[in-house]
């Protein structure tokens, strides 16, 4: 080692007497401290500090090895390590620390090899050793090894040291929120070589080797699964626990994480952003379990919480301070300030038991403070609410469960249909509803802002006659907003069509007049191009008995030009919903009636009672039908009484869910007419609603199979499934149904598979 400069300067004039010299050296020694064997004699007992560790897994500790030292001349001196325990050892793990300033060169292991050896010289101021016998071997006592220390040109250096970012840096940082406004960080260990994962690459990691050696992954040569054991100690990633793996460990020797300093950033960038420091967690406080990774989990202080920022965390050595390995980034938003509580199993929820109409369901980012991600969003009118004919409400799924406010500025609307539209970089997004607005009779835009506040509101179309419904869609390609809205008169129709085009202004075209609206449907063709739009257009008697007679239509726009064209049908379809397969080709769905004669003696006479659920895909160049479902019809006579009894199950309404599953409602029930008017006198109709799939031919899916829907709208809850609101009546009067009166208010529901 080298002693100060001025002590040099004075032992090379020969100014300094002895005595002087001896002071020097004597004062040097007390202040490196600790003892050397009386067996050097060089000098550097004087002024050397040489500790011996062993780590709590070897058998021979500290006290039962010998470190002898030799001057060898020009500062260097052989060190020799010897064991003088009485018995032998299976696994033998030490290190020995030099003076400041040194380091080992030329060792080399005396003792016998064992199954896994692993001599560490290369580092300064350190020397380690690690034995492990095979199963059924031993280590005998004796010399261990030896090596030459020599100064180094570094100078003075701490044992420990930083690790590289590369064999530190958390990756799988992920942010968790409570649902009541708190945000707690969790991440892994890493720390490449420190399989005993105490904080620290050592000797001690070569025992988890021994522990585990010839471990290999179920996937071999694939890797562990991440977090096990097996991933903490295959250094190498080879998919196995063998000789390899002591490379991680010598190479990151005495790599140290004390801490792990939490920050909070203005961005997702952590090189780049403005960083705040939130908390520490020290490295020793994390979960350890003996057969997996060690894990971290840090509530973030309330105070420390900033809705919008991002967090990451950096490892953290005492004595050298941060690590320049910053771990991904988490943002926190606030989303989940409630709980979506609603099951995930199969079945629902009344959302709201007044008397509901054309409910529009949005799944969007959640409203802070109101409902999570994935939670309902549900748009719908409500009959005599709010002193008003038809104002439009809000109904979100929080905390408290169901939650209802009036949105709609006090206005009274018709046929809602909501959407939520997203917003980029800092804009959070906004909700936008299309509706028929029946105080200026109009059609209209409502605006909202994220958290569904009314904002505004912009005339779309003045339609012509009295509103009879819509459909919306947004192209998925190009975001613009298409809408079909459909108008009657006295024994008339029409359909118009209007967009939001690339100016923000809205534009509408006539379509079709001609017979009155059954139906209609409007979807952007989600393979490219422009809008599909089908309708259905006919004639409804009522007089004395129920006969319909529907047409359905084909619409494609194309150069800005709507073409129709007759889709031929036997029967008569009436309700209509355009789907895709997964593949992008349209999926046609639609209820249709079928006229039944009924056999009264001596005064048959036939109506349109039987409402069938079909099905077409099309082909490329025209509709290919299926029948789905198909109702049925009884009737019984009592001839003295002069009345009939009429069974009914037939279809009344239905949607396609996704590709391939749809769902459909029916009316269940028996009604009593007298044989000679026909007028309805008594009988009980309830409603039955079934979720199917395609699987060949329509089968029951066993995802809904109870209380009447209609008036489905449809979205995907968290898990990718199908979810709906609806309007659901228990009941429907024999009188409404005679009459065609399809539309009749019930309850708000929600439900999912």
């Amino acid at each position: 080692m080298s002693v100060t400069r001025s002590a040099r300067q004075c032992l090379r004039s020969g100014l300094l007497p002895v005595l002087a010299l001896l002071l020097i050296l004597s004062a040097l020694a007390a202040g490196c401290g600790g003892a050397l064997p009386a067996s050097d004699s060089s000098g550097l007992r004087s002024s050397a500090q040489l500790r011996l560790v062993a780590a709590p897994e070897s058998d021979w500790q500290a006290s039962d090895v010998e470190i002898s030292l030799s001057p060898l001349g020009g500062g260097a001196y052989e060190l020799s390590l010897t064991s003088l325990a009485a018995a032998p050892a299976s696994q033998v793990l030490l290190e020995c620390y030099l003076p400041q300033g040194m380091m080992a060169s030329e060792a080399e292991q005396l003792a016998p090899q064992g199954r896994l050896n692993l001599l560490v010289s290369g580092r300064e101021e350190v020397l380690a050793l690690g034995i492990i016998a095979a199963p059924g071997q031993a280590i005998a006592p004796g010399r261990l090894l030896r090596a030459v220390l020599r100064p180094t040109a570094a100078g003075l250096r701490k044992a420990s040291k930083l690790p590289p970012a590369a064999s530190c840096t958390v990756s799988n940082l992920s942010g968790t929120e409570d649902g009541l406004g708190g945000f707690s960080l969790g991440w892994s260990y890493r720390n490449s070589g420190d399989y005993n994962q105490d904080g620290r690459v050592s000797i001690a990691d070569l025992a988890q080797i021994g522990i585990h050696f010839g471990l290999q992954s179920d996937t071999f040569p694939g890797p562990f699964p991440a977090g096990s054991i097996g991933d903490v100690v295959d250094g190498n990633a080879d998919g196995q626990v063998a000789i390899g793996d002591l490379t991680p460990i010598g190479i990151n020797f005495l790599n140290q994480i004390d801490a792990y300093r939490i920050y909070r950033a203005d961005s997702s960038d952590p090189v780049s952003a403005l960083r705040t420091l939130v908390g520490e967690l020290p490295s020793a406080e994390g979960q350890a379990p003996s057969d997996a990774r060690r894990a971290y989990s840090f509530p973030v202080p309330a105070a420390e919480l900033v809705l919008g920022q991002w967090y990451f965390v950096e490892p953290y050595e005492l004595a050298g301070g941060a690590i320049d390995a910053p771990s991904n980034t988490v943002q926190y938003t606030a989303s989940s300030l409630v709980k979506f509580r609603v099951p995930a199993t199969a079945g629902g929820q009344i959302a709201d038991a007044v008397q509901a109409q054309s409910p529009s369901l949005v799944m969007m980012p959640g409203i802070p403070g109101l409902a999570q991600p994935g939670a309902p969003v549900v748009l719908y009118t409500a009959l005599g609410g709010g002193g008003g004919l038809s104002p439009l409400y809000l109904c979100y799924y929080g905390e408290a469960g169901w939650t209802t406010e009036e949105v709609g500025g006090g206005g009274n609307f018709a046929g809602p249909h909501a959407m939520w539209i997203e917003g980029e970089g800092d804009d959070p997004g906004h909700g936008m509803v299309i509706a028929y607005s029946q105080d200026s009779q109009k059609l209209v835009q409502l605006d909202f802002d994220s958290q569904w506040q009314y904002t505004g509101t912009t005339d779309i179309d003045n339609g012509g006659g009295v509103f009879f419904g819509m459909d919306v869609d947004r192209d998925p390609a190009s975001g613009t907003i298409g809408v079909a809205h459909a108008y009657t008169g006295l024994g008339t129709g029409s359909v118009d069509y209007s967009y939001l085009d690339s100016s923000g202004v809205w534009q509408s075209q006539g379509v079709y007049d001609g017979e009155t609206v059954g139906g209609l449907t409007l979807a952007f063709d989600r393979q490219g191009g422009d809008p599909w739009l089908l309708f259905t257009h006919g004639t409804i008697n009522t007089s004395g008995v129920l006969s319909l007679q529907f047409s359905l239509e084909q619409g494609r726009r194309s150069g800005g030009t709507w073409n129709l064209s007759a889709v031929p049908h036997p029967d008569s379809p009436l309700l209509l919903d355009l789907g895709f397969a997964a593949d992008g080709t349209p999926q046609l769905a639609f209820t249709a009636a079928r006229d039944f004669t009924i056999p009264i003696p001596g005064n048959p006479f036939t109506a349109s009672l039987l409402f069938d659920v079909n099905v077409a895909d099309w082909n490329g160049s025209a509709w290919v039908f299926d029948n789905a479902y198909e109702s049925t019809f009884g009737i019984s006579l009592d001839i003295l009484g002069g009345t009939a009894t009429l069974e009914l199950n037939l279809a009344s309404d239905v949607s396609w869910a996704k590709a391939d599953e749809l769902c459909y409602s029916k009316f269940i029930g028996d009604i009593t007419v007298g044989i000679t008017d026909f007028i309805p006198q008594d009988g009980s109709i309830d409603g039955d609603a079934q979720y199917m799939r395609r699987q060949g031919a329509f089968v029951p899916s066993g995802y809904y199979d109870g209380d009447s829907a209609r008036s489905f709208s449809w979205g995907l809850n968290p898990e990718g499934q199908p979810c709906c609101a609806c309007v659901r009546s228990l009941a429907l009067s024999a009188t409404d149904l005679f009459e065609g009166n399809f539309s009749a208010a019930g309850e708000l529901y929600y439900w999912q598979p």
